[in-house]
């Protein structure tokens, strides 16, 4: 959900952090690697991978994930479609 993608979004800044290019001081210090994401994310490869299989499915949270995004859209072509309408009503001559 929510937490998963916010943890791995945390992750990911932390992990760019250093500039483009330039290897953080904990990396020269010949960490392995599961050491290295440990110190680097914050997070073993076990947890990484759990977090990303998590943000990767699909199913679990994509209809209410694409109501949220598209609701504003929605809102907007019904309302162009109210103005449509109300440009294809014939306008009536006022009874006097």
């Amino acid at each position: 959900g929510r937490s998963a993608r916010a943890a791995t979004a945390a992750a990911a800044r932390r992990a760019t952090a250093t500039r483009p290019g330039h290897l953080a001081p904990e990396s020269a210090a010949g960490a392995g690697c599961d050491a290295g994401v440990a110190q680097t994310l914050g997070l073993s490869l076990v947890d990484l991978e759990a977090e990303w299989l998590a943000a990767a499915r699909p199913g679990e949270t994509l209809p209410a994930n694409q109501w949220q995004s598209s609701a504003l859209w929605l809102i907007l072509l019904l309302a162009g479609f109210g103005l449509m309408a109300l440009l294809w009503l014939p306008l009536r001559p006022v009874a006097k």
